[in-house]
């Protein structure tokens, strides 16, 4: 046998499966970047930061999530302010159901921003851009 010399399709296909591999592995590490799990009434975490012109990646879901409608204020009320992301500037706030899909929530403006959930008092997340 000469394993010098491999064919190219082989190489070609170890190259995929490498590729394939990395990519399942990142998968499984938690999932997009800045992203903020939902659980029935309350965030998995409670801050992030991020840099301005980031997203933070908004996840409800169908397993474990619930109802939630998120804005930016400050007990239980939508506060709209300068720098404020659109979806989460509004009174209405930005509706989420268990297992909707995910949303990206970019955030221009440097500062401190406290993301509530207007129906579960206490579900509170600081997002801090930087």
């Amino acid at each position: 046998m000469n394993w010098g010399k491999r064919p190219a399709g082989r190489i070609a296909a170890a190259a995929v499966v490498a590729a394939l591999t990395a990519l399942g592995a990142l998968a499984g590490c938690g999932g997009a970047p800045n992203q903020v799990q939902m659980g029935v009434a309350d965030f998995q975490q409670h801050s992030i930061t991020i840099h301005a012109g980031q997203a933070v990646h908004f996840v409800d879901p169908g397993n474990g999530g619930g109802v939630h409608i998120l804005c930016v204020g400050h007990n239980l009320k939508c506060v709209p302010g300068p720098g404020v992301p659109p979806g989460l500037d509004t009174q209405a706030g930005l509706a989420f159901n268990p297992g909707d899909p995910a949303r990206d929530v970019v955030f221009a403006t440097a500062g401190t921003y406290e993301v509530i959930c207007t129906i579960h008092p206490g579900m509170v997340l600081m997002v801090t851009v930087q």
